[in-house]
């Protein structure tokens, strides 16, 4: 950042002399002091910026670096719209017992998808208790995205 202000700034050295010594131009007494003023505020402004952007740059890289551990290729098992039901035994709190699909970590076909693994050191524990929309559900996420 420091090399393209530097450039910048030369640029503009350059670029005032050119405009100054070219013929048939009247001299210039250069800036007011109000429009001075406007450009270092305007300059202080994107230094603080710039700054910001820094610094969510280094935590987005030491989250990607520390917390992102590895993929795992997953396939959905099972079929609730199938006629006998097949899947995964399942008895909801209080429910009847039923068929299920799941998602499971599968090495050995093509996998449908992959799921980013991370770290859980890297989580906060309110994240873990996230509920999904009624009627939405993994699998029919899946089912969707791999529908061209």
């Amino acid at each position: 950042m420091k090399r393209f202000l530097m450039l910048l700034a030369v640029a503009a050295v350059a670029g005032g002399m050119y405009v100054a010594a070219a013929p048939g131009r009247t001299a210039h007494a250069g800036p007011t002091w109000k429009q001075y003023s406007a450009l270092q505020k305007q300059f202080a402004a994107l230094k603080k910026e710039v700054g910001q952007v820094k610094k969510v740059a280094v935590e987005a890289d030491g989250f990607v670096q520390g917390c992102l551990v590895a993929v795992a290729p997953v396939n959905e098992f099972g079929d609730t719209s199938a006629n006998p039901l097949f899947g995964y035994s399942y008895t909801p709190q209080g429910g009847a017992a039923g068929f299920a699909p799941a998602l499971d970590i599968d090495r050995s076909q093509t996998p449908g998808a992959f799921l980013q693994v991370v770290d859980p050191s890297c989580v906060p524990a309110a994240a873990g208790h996230v509920q999904m929309h009624s009627g939405s559900s993994i699998h029919s996420w899946l089912r969707s995205e791999r529908t061209p």
